[in-house]
């Protein structure tokens, strides 16, 4: 199961701020295999800025967090509990 939580607001007609909170759980790794016997239990975070550069076109910057209580995410070759990513990204529209 995976309940999620957002805030959104609209600043002006071209930017927009938004923040998630989610928790995942997948005891038995059906959705996301892990190298564990305990499958998956994990917080996310994340926060991102929208542009709306055209009526079409969206970039987007986000930052993330993801948390688990077991090390399952793989960081130069050994794991770890804890996973941050910054992204951008652009979507196009038509």
């Amino acid at each position: 199961y995976s309940p999620v939580a957002v805030l959104n607001y609209k600043v002006s007609d071209k930017i927009n701020l938004a923040s998630r909170i989610e928790y995942y759980q997948d005891d038995k790794g059906v959705i996301i295999s892990t190298q564990t016997l305990k499958g998956i239990k994990l917080w996310g975070f994340s926060t991102n800025i929208d542009y709306q550069l055209l009526r079409n076109l969206l970039v987007r910057i986000e930052a993330k967090n993801y948390s688990s209580k077991n090390p399952i995410f793989d960081h130069s070759l050994r794991l770890v509990s804890n996973n941050n990513a910054v992204t951008g990204s652009v979507a196009v529209s038509f």
